[in-house]
């Protein structure tokens, strides 16, 4: 072990063009886990047909899954050449449950998860952060409970299916976009944003009802509709938050969110 100078913290595992089906991988508290793909079509983790990946960290032992390179700067050329792809792909019919989690990508990098047209599962997500990147389902469920995301581009569209069920509750958006489209205008799922804060963030909705209260919007943003009477909007254009022990975005004593 190092006794001088810097280094980073070590990765547990790192994980590329890994596929999984039939079978289910648990994550231990605390883990840290690297992903890379040498090309878009490819991914770090692939969950396949029957497959689930449960990572359920704790609120002081996170559990890490970031790109490999945003750990260590020695590069290795097996794992760089191409674009990115994502760190987890969902194929056919699969199971994600995470808690306590924290991805990290680079400005500009690839997508967290992508579940696309071929896939179909529940996936939810409590108490985890994301930072940069993409979240992307047009087919699978989504539920996410009081989780951040810091600069994260959503893209959730149901092109060809008519039950694609969203919903956020209890979540931070700071900066980045939120993307709601259903195309064919079909679609007969449940699309729900209740108890968010979106601080400065891009919301466009191309035939999606949504179904929103008690959402909080900094000034001049783009909104969810329809809109709602009991949405708040703020007259600052960035929220300012206080540090607290566990990370940068409590909300400062007095704010007029509390209770709302």
């Amino acid at each position: 072990t190092p006794d001088l100078g810097y280094h980073y913290d070590p990765l547990d595992f790192v994980l590329g063009k890994t596929a999984l089906s039939n079978a289910t991988l648990t994550v231990a508290s605390g883990t840290a886990l690297g992903t890379f793909a040498p090309s878009y079509a490819a991914a770090g983790l692939a969950l396949k047909d029957s497959s689930a990946f449960v990572c359920e960290g704790a609120a002081t032992n996170l559990n890490r899954i970031v790109r490999y390179n945003s750990v260590q700067e020695q590069a290795n050329a097996n794992w760089t050449n191409g674009m990115p792809g994502p760190q987890v792909h969902t194929v056919l019919n699969t199971s994600v449950r995470l808690r306590y989690t924290d991805f990290s990508l680079l400005a500009g990098d690839t997508d967290h998860f992508n579940a696309d047209e071929s896939s179909s599962g529940v996936f939810t997500f409590r108490d985890c952060s994301f930072t940069s990147g993409r979240l992307v389902t047009m087919r699978p469920d989504l539920f996410l409970t009081n989780c951040l995301f810091q600069r994260v581009n959503h893209q959730l569209a149901s092109y060809d299916y008519w039950y694609l069920n969203v919903s956020y509750q209890n979540c931070l958006f700071q900066g980045g976009a939120v993307t709601l489209d259903d195309a064919m205008g079909d679609s007969i799922g449940t699309w729900s944003f209740h108890n968010n804060l979106f601080d400065a963030t891009s919301i466009a909705t191309n035939g999606v009802l949504v179904t929103n209260d008690f959402n909080a919007y900094t000034t001049n943003p783009s909104r969810l509709v329809p809109t709602a009477a009991s949405n708040l909007l703020l007259a600052v254009t960035n929220f300012t938050f206080e540090t607290g022990s566990l990370g940068r975005f409590y909300l400062p004593s007095g704010s007029s969110l509390i209770n709302r």
